[in-house]
This record gives C-alpha cells, structure tokens and sequence, in this order.
C-alpha cells in the first residue's frame, strides 16, 4: 500500500477551522494532515509525535533555504506571521498536556559571518548554536544534536559548534516563542533550537533559490540524521514502549509529487535497457568471419538502432523535477539515477565512437591496481584448468529454455504475475540476459546440468527476482535499479552461483580474465590482441577468448565486465561482516543504499521483500553461507 500524503487545502485556516480539524484529525491521531496557515505558513503532521519541528521567518517572507531544512520531517510548523504564531500557540497547548512531556524543536538563522571571520575548526564563529533549556530529559538529546552536527559543516568539515543554557545568551528567535507562552507555558513543555549559520545561502539570490544547491542538500540531510537521533533520545526517555529505531521517527506519507518523480525516472530506465543496445546482433556471423581470417583482422559487429532520439530522451529526463523533492532520502535516490540515466543515454548515443569508452569509464569506473591483482592472482592459482576441454552432458538451448520455465514457476506457484517468461532470440550471443523481466537466450546457449542450475539462480533468482520484488514497493525504481546499483548486482548474482553449488573454476577464470581484458582494453589493446592474450597466454578456448573480448571491445569498449568480481568481492565482504541477507532481495541497489532501504523500511515507506530466493533453500545452501559468513576467500568458493 503507498502512504501518499494529503494534498494541502486550498484555502489557509483560520482558528475556527483549525479547531474543528484539530478536534476531529489531530485528537484521533488520523494524521497526515497538512495545513496551509493564514500569514502563508505550513503545518504538517505526518503522525502524532510528543514533539514538532518549527521555523518562524523573522520578517514575514522565507530566508533562503532554512525552511526546508526541516519540510522533510514528520511534524513541522512553518510560521511565516504572528496569525500563524497563534495557532502554533494553540496547537502546543492541545497536545503537550496529551503527552506529558513535548519538545518544541525550533531552527533559525544566525547573523551572518563578519567580513573576513569564518565558521568551523579554521575559524572562531560557530556553524551551529544549541539552545537548551536546562533539563534532564534534554541532556541527551542535546549529546545527540551536537555529535551529529559535528558532521555538518561547510564543505564536509567537523562543525564549531556553542551550546548555550543560560536565558542570557539565549538568541533572539528563542524569546519571540517566549512571547506566545506569556500567560503561561504548557505543561511539560521542553525547548530546544539550533541556530544555523548561512554558510550555504547564496550571494547570488535569484539563482537556485538563494543557495548553493549542493551545501544545502548535504545540510538538509545530515541535519535531518542528527534531529532524528536527537528527538529520539527525548522520545524513548523512560519509556517502556520505546520507538524500535530513530529513522522511525522519520515522515511515512510521500507526496503524490514524489511519487510521479519516481515512476517517471524508472520509466525512462525501462526505455533505455542499455544491455540490449549495446551487444552486438551479429555474434556468430562476426565470429564465423574472424575465424576464416585467422584470427588477426578485428570483427566488425552490428547493433540494434536506438527506438529514440537521444536528445529528446534527455529532455524528457531533465523535465522530471527532481529538485522539488521534500524527503532528503528520495531526493538523494533520484538524483542519483538522474544522472546515471543522463550518462547511459550518452554511452548509447555513442556507441560505436571513440567517445563510448569515456563515456563507459564514467559509468562503471575502470579497474583499480587492487583488482587487477586479485584477477591475476585468481588466473595464476588455476593455471592449470583446461579450458578447451569440452564438458560432458551439457544440454542445449531448449533444454536451458525448459527448466527457465521450471525455475519460474517455482516462484509463480506463490506470485502468478512473476517474471515476463523465457525466450531464445537469434541474435543473442551464447549466453543469458534478462531484459525487462524476461529472460533471453541465444540458440548456441549450452551448459551443464550443474551450470544452468547455477546460472539460473544468477539470472532468475536475482536478477528476474529482484525486478520482481522491485515492482511490489511504491518506489519503482527498486525495479529497474538504483543509480550505479549494477557491480553489487552481479557480485550477489555470482554468489547465488555458488550456494546453488555451481561456482566452477573455470568461471572464477572467466571473471579474472575478464577484469585483465578490461584493464589492458583501457590501457589501448586492441581486439586482436586481448584474444590473443586470452587463447596464448591465458589457455581459453578460440570460441571463449573472443566471446571474452567480444564482450569488452563493444561498442567501443565497455568496462562493465570487470564490476562482476569487484561485485563479488563487495557481497562476500557485507555478509562476512554481519549484513542481513532480506533487504537484499527487496530490489536493484548498491550496498552502499542500503542505510537508505533500512531507513526506508523503519519509517513504513517500502516492505520487505515479497519473495524470497530459491537457491537460499537448496541443498548445502545453508552451509554454504555459514563459509562466506566465516570470511571464506574466494578460492575457496568452487565447486570443481
């Protein structure tokens, strides 16, 4: 189900009003509710917490970014006048008394730095002032606030931050609030604020609304983190039902904006299916010719055409307002996949030129020394592996197609609408691919029993899994794939391999040899040349060394082979070191969003997975993920 958030009234509310949807919304906690106030401000409750976050623009109009420093929270009252200022009054005195014990949160601007002072450790005016009452049930909150905001200064700097707790250095925002509560404060009324310098505002206002776009954004996030831990300390004081966790404090309901963000992103992500457009439609013609020319005259290979023009599809991607986005969170997601969706629309448009390879490198990176090393190593320590033996018993591509079927109907027993089925085209190379939920391949596919097992749980039970699941979660994107989601992808797509217990050496080898043949590829090898260093001096059969250098000198040279040992090496070393295995299968991500997808499932935003990988429940799968728990080292992980 997707917690969407109310769309706000057209008309600002007076007291009158306010009353009556307080009554009827707010005292039955049936938030969320979001309220446009008379003098223009907001107030937002996502659910009832026994706090609220809150902003008073000191001159009747917005100062540049400050309020929505805190619009991405669950409880936030923006005051833009003392109409607004009332009802805050009012809404205080309502559920402070429900509570017990309620903390006002408020933020502001500090006076700007005088010329020629700075902020930070290098200078002597703080980034951050604390304003605290002095109160028990405020000391940790407060240890909270200031650890956090250690981490949120200008340009990634440890923060200088003052705390004050004497009314007498108390700033000037602090007793405007003061001025509300004249006839008497509420009781269990707690105060706590921080004054932000504007480090981050620009000395340009008509551009990006007065800030620096990329300051802000960093604040915006690593401020929310802080008063999250900060509002949870005070939250779970002395009480028996403690919240599970701080990022549970954070907004369910996203906004029906958000959402069109979203869906529109992984839509265009479905129109580009780079894989498909990028692997040659000629394999077996290019190979038939290479061979009959002795292997020294480079293949020529055809690609299919591209269904769009590259740059309308650009214009259609940067029409989608990702910078409008109120959850800091999201807003981090989707620019990121903005940008790679920008730069995989470049690497097609120039497939084929001398520009494919930049445009390669800035997607998937090249190989870093540490890398190359491992594969040489790997390569070295199974030397001795025949790879022009040919396997007995493997079975042809309808046998391969036939149990697709079965593996999928595994899961369809549960989820009849899984996967969009299996297909062998003509112009698929020797191998696998899943595009868009369907699993494709060539008719000169051939594999072991053993190996298609492995295989399949590599393509169905990841990869169709994952898209699968994706598209159960409001947030589509976890369907089509995070931004740069793809090297932690295949490397838990390769472990899948080796639970279902068909890891073999000779692919090890391949993965090696693959990460060479990029590295060198980069370096300037030709086509010509990376075949004959993988058939002479690395032993791969003709067929397996050019479908090797296939694979990386398309298009005109594609990194992306080397990601699936790194890959690798990324799932072995998060499962060694305690990583859950269920937010895994929830969608595409890298590990580096998974704090995000944990932060994501304490606030209810996503679900857990809806189904579970097969090759997790095969026989000796357990004990294998007991040996990549215990830190096995990956040649330690085949099966012969």
């Amino acid at each position: 189900m997707t917690n969407t958030a109310p769309e706000p009234l057209s008309e600002p509310v007076d007291s009158e009003l306010f009353q009556a949807l307080f009554s009827k919304g707010v005292q039955k906690k049936s938030a969320p509710i979001q309220l446009p106030l008379p003098d223009g401000g907001t107030l937002h409750l996502d659910r009832i917490f026994p706090f609220l976050c809150y902003y008073r623009s000191p001159t009747g109009s917005p100062e540049p970014g400050v309020a929505e420093l805190i619009s991405g929270e669950s409880a936030f009252f923006i005051s833009h006048g003392p109409r607004d200022d009332s009802l805050l009054k009012e809404l205080v005195g309502h559920l402070a008394p429900q509570f017990g014990d309620f903390l006002l949160f408020q933020i502001w601007s500090l006076p700007a730095v005088p010329k020629g002072e700075s902020q930070g450790d290098g200078g002597n005016q703080p980034a951050f002032q604390i304003v605290s009452q002095l109160s028990p049930r405020l000391e940790g909150p407060v240890k909270s606030l200031t650890a956090g905001l250690r981490q949120c200064g200008p340009d990634g700097k440890r923060s200088l931050i003052q705390i004050n707790t004497e009314s007498d250095h108390f700033s000037e925002p602090w007793y405007q609030v003061d001025s509300l509560f004249q006839e008497g404060t509420p009781a269990g009324l707690h105060r706590l604020g921080v004054g932000i310098q504007s480090f981050f505002q620009s000395l340009m206002p008509d551009e990006s609304g007065g800030v620096y776009p990329v300051p802000h954004r960093n604040l915006r996030r690593c401020l929310s983190l802080a008063l999250r831990k900060a509002l949870y300390r005070f939250t779970c004081f002395g009480s028996a039902k403690a919240i599970p966790h701080f990022q549970a404090l954070g907004p369910r309901s996203v906004t029906e904006k958000t959402w069109q963000t979203d869906h529109r992103l992984a839509d265009i992500s479905k129109r580009i299916d780079y894989l498909m457009y990028v692997t040659p439609i000629n394999v077996r013609a290019a190979w038939q010719d290479f061979s009959e020319n002795g292997f020294v005259k480079p293949p020529v290979f055809f690609y299919r055409p591209l269904p769009f023009d590259p740059v309308a599809l650009k214009r259609t991607l940067f029409r989608i307002p990702v910078d409008s986005v109120d959850d800091p969170a999201l807003e981090a997601l989707f620019r990121e996949k903005s940008e790679e969706l920008d730069s995989q629309i470049n690497l097609l448009r120039d497939c084929g030129s001398d520009r494919f390879l930049p445009e390669s490198l800035q997607l998937f990176g090249g190989v870093k020394p540490a890398l190359r090393s491992m594969a040489e190593t790997l390569l070295q320590q199974f030397s001795s592996v025949n790879s022009d033996q040919e396997p007995a018993n493997e079975l042809e591509a309808l046998q391969l197609e036939q149990m697709a079927w079965e593996e999928i109907a595994h899961y369809r027993a549960s989820q009849p609408g899984f996967g969009q089925g299996v297909e062998i085209r003509p112009e698929m190379p020797s191998n696998f691919l899943v595009s868009n939920g369907k699993l494709l391949l060539g008719p000169g596919t051939k594999a072991t029993p053993a190996r298609a097992t492995a295989l399949l749980q590599h393509e169905i039970g990841v990869h169709m899994l994952t898209q699968f699941n994706g598209l159960q979660q409001p947030l589509h994107l976890l369907s089509v794939g995070f931004g740069n989601y793809e090297s932690f992808q295949e490397g838990l797509a390769v472990m899948a391999e080796y639970l279902a217990g068909g890891l073999t050496v000779n692919r090890l080898r391949v993965l090696a040899a693959r990460v060479v043949a990029v590295s060198d590829m980069i370096q300037g090898a030709t086509f010509v040349q990376t075949f004959a260093m993988l058939h002479e001096g690395m032993g791969f059969s003709k067929e397996s060394a050019f479908s090797i250098a296939m694979r990386v000198h398309r298009g005109g040279g594609l990194t992306k082979d080397a990601i699936y040992l790194s890959g690798l090496v990324d799932a072995l070393d998060y499962l060694a070191g305690g990583g859950t295995t269920e937010p895994l299968w929830m969608g595409k991500m890298s590990r580096n969003h998974l704090p995000i997808i944990q932060e994501l499932l304490w606030r209810e935003v996503l679900i857990p997975p809806t189904l579970q990988p097969r090759f997790l429940t095969l026989d000796g799968a357990a004990q294998r993920m007991e040996t990549i728990r215990q830190g096995a080292g990956i040649t330690t992980l085949t099966s012969g």
